[in-house]
């Protein structure tokens, strides 16, 4: 499935190229509760990316719950993916706002920190 996914982005510099470049849309709240942000964020990633690895750790970091769906994993994943508008990993979606790559000004801003 891995090689399916490098043929699909066009290889691994699409990966890179999609990691520089963040896009967040309209605010969506998110609510403390237990020392644990609630959110409904999901978080596309893979588990050789280094670039969701510490999109992961930001999240945990900053006790953000998560759903993260592996595109190694499950076809499905993959269709959900490009459904959401995803175009490299880590992807991450909470509500209407989207974010294509990992930095942690955007994702700062995302989750009101």
């Amino acid at each position: 499935m891995m090689q399916f996914f490098f043929n699909y982005l066009g290889k691994s510099t699409a990966i890179l190229a999609v990691a520089f470049s963040a896009n967040s849309m309209a605010k969506e709240p998110v609510s403390l509760n237990q020392n644990k942000i609630e959110s409904n964020a999901v978080l596309y990633s893979a588990e050789w990316c280094g670039y969701c690895k510490k999109a992961k750790a930001f999240m945990n970091e900053h006790n953000i719950r998560f759903t993260e769906l592996d595109l190694d994993k499950s076809d499905d994943y993959i269709d959900q993916f490009e459904a959401d508008g995803g175009e490299g990993i880590p992807y991450l979606v909470v509500g209407d706002r989207k974010v294509s790559g990992f930095s942690e000004k955007d994702y700062s801003n995302v989750f009101h920190l």
